[in-house]
């Protein structure tokens, strides 16, 4: 028993490629294939010179460190005594405060200074006129008073005192 083929070829084309050749031998011309004219470059010269290699990037810079600087006191500001950018020092000035409230406010300490030690004078003045406190005790309820204004007073005097050195 014979295996029957696998495939089966038509034999129209089985022929094809033969007549594909024929047709080519046939077209004629005998001259041969038309010659293109040669193409033109240009020539240089090659120059041997040193270069410098150099690259160029686009994009953004960022300090490593950031320093924030906040005022410790509140002020409108009078002058700006650096650039920004630019390296500062320990110490360096920055900025320049306006100042004429904190010479009100210390001159009005120094006011407050003056009257507490002015009281605190006509306070001793006072003290070194009166009398001694003696102590005598009525029947009827017990305390003297002169020996409740003399106690006064001298609360008054240190009152005064406190203030004046809390002033300073």
């Amino acid at each position: 028993m014979t295996a029957a083929p696998r495939f089966r070829i038509d034999p129209r084309l089985a022929l094809a490629p033969l007549f594909a050749l024929a047709l080519s031998a046939c077209s004629g011309g005998g001259a041969g294939p038309m010659q293109m004219p040669p193409t033109e470059v240009n020539v240089a010269t090659v120059v041997s010179k040193p270069v410098t290699q150099w690259d160029e990037f686009t994009g953004r810079i960022e300090a490593v460190e950031h320093i924030e600087i906040r005022p410790r006191v509140a002020g409108y500001l009078t002058g700006i005594h650096f650039q920004e950018g630019r390296a500062v020092k320990a110490g360096d000035l920055l900025f320049t405060i306006d100042d004429r409230e904190y010479k009100a406010a210390v001159a009005s300490a120094r006011a407050d200074l003056a009257r507490a030690e002015a009281r605190r004078a006509a306070a001793r003045a006072l003290a070194a006129q009166l009398p001694e406190a003696r102590v005598s005790v009525y029947p009827d309820d017990g305390h003297s008073p002169f020996l409740e204004s003399t106690e006064r007073f001298n609360r008054e005097l240190e009152e005064f005192a406190l203030q004046a050195h809390a002033v300073r």
